[in-house]
């Protein structure tokens, strides 16, 4: 997502936030919860979603199931990776695990006065893994062997991470038109649309009518 890429950041940023996630393991969270004291050392809060020049909405994300998403019992809280590092931005679920949803090391969703509310541009980074995915997948379309075992045991492997996350109510859709995704894009940022899940789910229902 823009604004909360790793594209800015380096080796160090990364040992940082790990060491961050280990030290916060060890940690009872009834008890981090009811000291305040130790919430603001680590400028743990929830998220205002009403913050001056913040840089999205909360309905944008559209990896976070929504079942979270719109319940106000799984507020999406921050806390920083270190002093000038940035923030790590997620929720506590029914388990109490905290889900990691954002990244944010120009602490950039919750915009500081000090910094005259300025959002620094980063984007994410490309994925290698993801790459090679789509590329095993183009390869295995052009396959003419109707019961290739070959086929079938990479096209398994190829499509096993989109099950894992199919569990999750996390859809991942190649678009082939790049056209109609910039389409789909303006209709969110024109207010059109509440998200592109929104123009999936509006879609599936308009195909059901038509059937």
């Amino acid at each position: 997502m823009e604004f909360f890429g790793l594209d800015t950041v380096n080796a160090r940023w990364f040992v940082s936030m790990l060491e961050r996630l280990r030290q916060l393991s060890s940690e009872e969270v009834d008890r981090m919860l009811r000291d305040p004291a130790a919430q603001d050392r680590l400028r743990y809060h929830p998220i205002n979603w009403a913050a001056k020049n913040i840089p999205i909405r909360k309905d944008q994300l559209e990896s976070l199931p929504a079942h979270y998403r719109d319940d106000p019992e799984y507020e999406l809280h921050q806390f920083q990776v270190s002093t000038g590092q940035g923030r790590v931005v997620g929720f506590f679920d029914e388990h109490w695990i905290f889900n990691v949803v954002l990244l944010d090391p120009l602490h950039n969703l919750q915009p500081s006065r000090n910094f005259e509310y300025k959002v620094d541009p980063c984007s994410p980074l490309s994925c290698e893994i993801t790459a090679l995915r789509e590329g095993m997948l183009q390869g295995l379309s052009h396959c003419q062997q109707a019961a290739c075992a070959a086929a079938s045991h990479f096209r398994q492997l190829a499509t096993a991470q989109q099950v894992h996350l199919e569990a999750f109510d996390i859809l991942m859709v190649k678009i082939s038109d790049p056209a109609l995704l910039g389409t789909a894009k303006e209709l969110v940022k024109n207010g059109d649309a509440a998200s592109l899940a929104d123009i999936f789910e509006t879609g599936i229902l308009a195909t059901m009518a038509q059937g």
